[in-house]
């Protein structure tokens, strides 16, 4: 709970779909007048039953809070994905949150299911029945398939039930795909046998028995009835309209809503509640009292939204490529400042941040950080402040977000494997059209957010591997190429401004009595004890480099205090001496030199000659 506000999480795949959102915004409808609030935690595509494969999308979740969830609903023939399915059910036990799945059958939940086998049964009765055919014919799903399984036993059943006797000639196996119907519907026109209806388990495959019936001059349904299953939206964009059986989710959400206010009253609710899908009687059996009316406008409106939608991927993808070539956060957060993004927050990892950051080697063991980023949010407006954030706030501005009364959905970010973080959309007046977009946009930020990370270290290594080239590994001051490169934009300043040069230069005058002595290793270890305090010494804006066997110079702009300087390394060479563990003495002589360089040369040879010879 947050607030006065009851959480309901919804675990869904493809929102966007007909179904879905007819799901999620008739539940939306039913909670708002009653102090609930949707989280909706979305999946862009479902997980295919393939239990055997990690998909990194599941990640999104991880993200359900259930401190503050008071619910938690889980669309499992939307997902897909019996041990995610099982994992959040785990999750919302262990957390004393109640769990509920639709179109599934698990323990220690509530199991909200489509009366399939009623709802099919429906159809099958209708056909025989109400138009007396005695010659039927199943176009089955896959042979093997529980559903396709189970549909058969309804048919088998209720012709019994009518006196027709079954035989295996009376199947054929469209395995629910188009391609496969047709193939089976010609080998029934071949046969000569031509039933009196063919009963199809899903729609797409009685769309596609109609089709290959009219093309050899076969009426639906004056000579052949034909009906589907499923209720999807193109059987009533065709002629004949298809006769079928829907999966009403507006029936279902009210379903789980209502089970969800009696279990948090505390109300006994039973572990099983089926909902029975509504038969569609229309024009492919010969009825048309549901028959829904073409509209004229339907093709103009899907035209006018086709169009538009390629203008809108078009700036979608233009945000890509600019935001994987920005310089810095500012500038990716600015790709996304357009109308397309205005309903949407995008928070990522806080290491997404670090151009240090390898993504192959990163590892998040949660996939998400306590402290994250928020790099964009235009649901907010002008309250939108880029920066830290912490995952426990869920999304900026939550109390305003919520007050809008619409559902927060929820998708994650991944690149190469690797979770970056997620986006969370909010529409204000919320249609499928908005909703469909939610895929594109959250695969086109993948792609932007995931290339601006791995752009910005690809830079990062650029600038290491030209740090190699300019820096002594062993002393970490600038060797000859390196010194020389920072060095000749001062040496143009002065040579054109003129003004003063303070140069240093130290050497370890006792390093070949040290190797003899002691080993190269005590050599390497004097040598980096001596660049290091030569460095400290210096101001930071000093240009330092070692050259020659223990040669070191700094260079500094304008007239130093070269007193202080020689001071600090003569003391800490003294220190060093006194209180170091190993019997080695530093010998360290320094030499000042104040260059005027409107009068003087003032190149690097010319440099370390004059002073060289007031070392001390």
């Amino acid at each position: 709970m947050i607030g006065n506000y009851k959480v309901i999480a919804v675990c869904i795949s493809k929102v966007h779909d007909t179904s879905c959102f007819e799901f999620v915004t008739k539940l939306n409808q039913k909670i708002n007048g009653e102090n609930y609030r949707l989280f909706i935690y979305n999946l862009c595509n479902d997980l295919s039953w393939s239990e055997d494969k990690q998909n990194i999308e599941a990640a999104v979740f991880d993200l359900i809070d259930y401190s503050i969830t008071d619910a938690v609903v889980i669309m499992n023939e939307k997902i897909r994905n019996k041990e995610v399915t099982q994992e959040i059910i785990k999750k919302s036990v262990a957390h004393n949150v109640p769990a509920f799945v639709v179109d599934g059958e698990y323990e220690e939940c509530i199991n909200l299911n489509f009366d399939y086998n009623q709802g099919f049964e429906n159809v099958v009765r209708h056909v025989v029945e109400s138009h007396s055919v005695k010659n039927v014919h199943f176009m089955s799903g896959d042979l093997g398939n529980p559903f396709a399984e189970r549909r058969l036993e309804v048919f088998k059943k209720v012709i019994a039930q009518n006196g027709i006797i079954f035989d295996e000639s009376m199947v054929s196996y469209g395995n629910f795909a188009a391609d496969h119907t047709a193939k089976a519907t010609e080998k029934i026109i071949a046969s000569g046998n031509i039933p009196e209806a063919i009963i199809c388990a899903n729609d797409v495959m009685a769309i596609s028995v109609v089709s290959v019936l009219k093309q050899h001059g076969i009426s639906v349904p004056h000579q052949v009835i034909v009906t589907g299953f499923d209720g999807i939206d193109e059987i009533f964009y065709l002629s004949p309209q298809i006769t079928s059986c829907f999966c009403d989710y507006d029936d279902m959400a009210t379903t789980v809503f209502e089970s969800i206010k009696k279990k948090l009253d505390g109300e006994e609710v039973s572990n099983i509640v089926n909902v029975t899908p509504k038969l569609i009687l229309s024009e492919s059996c010969g009825c048309n009292t549901d028959a829904k009316e073409f509209e004229p406008d339907f093709l103009k409106i899907v035209t006018t939204s086709f169009f538009r939608a390629q203008d809108e991927n078009r700036i979608i993808f233009e945000m890509v490529e600019s935001m994987q070539n920005a310089p810095n956060k500012k500038a990716a957060t600015a790709c996304l400042d357009k109308r397309e993004f205005n309903n949407m927050c995008c928070v990522i990892n806080n290491s997404c941040t670090d151009r240090s950051i390898n993504l192959v080697s990163m590892d998040i063991p949660d996939k998400y950080e306590d402290e994250m980023y928020l790099l964009y949010d235009g649901i907010a407006g002008d309250k939108f402040s880029q920066g830290e954030f912490k995952r426990s706030e869920i999304v900026p501005n939550l109390e305003d977000k919520l007050k809008l009364g619409e559902p927060l959905i929820f998708n994650e970010l991944d690149f190469m494997g690797k979770t970056l973080g997620y986006a969370c959309f909010q529409y204000r007046e919320p249609d499928v059209v908005q909703y469909s977009k939610i895929s594109l946009i959250v695969t086109a930020l993948r792609n932007a957010v995931g290339g601006f990370v791995n752009v910005q270290y690809q830079h990062y290594i650029s600038e290491k591997m030209g740090e190699l080239y300019k820096i002594d590994p062993q002393t970490k001051l600038y060797n000859r190429f390196g010194f020389d490169l920072e060095y000749k934009a001062l040496e143009a300043k002065l040579k054109n401004e003129g003004g003063k040069l303070t140069v240093i230069f130290a050497r370890l005058d006792n390093l070949d009595s040290i190797t003899e002595e002691y080993g190269y290793a005590a050599g390497d270890d004097a040598i980096e004890t001596a660049a290091e305090i030569f460095k400290e010494a210096c101001p930071d804006y000093a240009i330092c480099v070692h050259f020659g066997g223990s040669d070191m110079m700094a260079v500094i702009e304008g007239e130093s205090g070269t007193d202080d300087i020689v001071n600090k390394i003569k003391a800490s060479i003294g220190d060093f001496n006194s209180d170091s563990e190993v019997p080695v003495d530093l010998q360290m002589p320094v030499g000042v030199y104040v260059a005027d360089a409107a009068n003087e040369d003032i190149d690097f040879e010319t440099l370390a000659k004059n002073t060289r010879k007031v070392i001390k």
